[in-house]
């Protein structure tokens, strides 16, 4: 959006520096108009590099996490891919408390996270084709059963330690409170 609006803007400056008046008040729109214009593309060109630097920090973020996730899993004791089922339960919450006001809500999403994976079946996609680990995601049923237990209610989130544990067979990834 940024910069398509640029795009227009320096149009507009080459229009109107082709406005030849001796006149000192169409003078002083056209030099107002040229000023206001370049004072956009400016704003402009920060707000699309500032909130692309955020997008880039939640990417980092999403892939950061999921890569010491998925480690973390692979180093349980008796971990087995092919048979182990994954949960993956709080994906909506914020792995930080990082506050993204400066960023537009259309860029980082309607939800206020920090992270692009958002649900249990993003983390199980990133896993497969970032990771190379095919993992088997618990189905709703499992997850709404495992999130009613007192022990998954005592796990901590992550960053935390205990944040990953085996609750009635299934691998649980505690994510946020939330």
């Amino acid at each position: 959006m940024e910069m398509p609006l640029c795009f227009f803007l320096v149009l507009n400056i080459i229009c109107i520096s082709y406005i030849i008046s001796d006149q000192k008040i169409v003078n002083f729109f056209k030099s107002t108009a040229l000023l206001a214009s370049c004072l956009f593309i400016i704003y402009n060109c920060i707000s699309a590099n500032q909130n692309y630097f955020y997008m880039y920090l939640r990417l980092e973020r999403s892939s950061a996490t999921a890569q010491n996730i998925i480690s973390d899993i692979i180093n349980l004791e008796g971990f087995d891919a092919q048979a182990d089922t994954v949960a993956v339960i709080g994906a909506k919450g914020k792995t930080s408390e990082n506050v993204w006001n400066n960023t537009l809500p259309y860029i980082r999403g309607s939800e206020d996270t920090d992270t692009v994976l958002i649900s249990q079946n993003h983390y199980i996609k990133y896993w497969h084709y970032f990771s190379g680990v095919d993992i088997n995601a618990a189905n709703e049923t499992q997850t709404d059963v495992i999130k009613e237990t007192d022990e998954f209610k005592q796990m901590t989130s992550y960053p935390n330690n205990g944040y990953i544990k085996y609750i009635d067979g299934v691998i649980v990834v505690k994510l946020s409170d939330k």
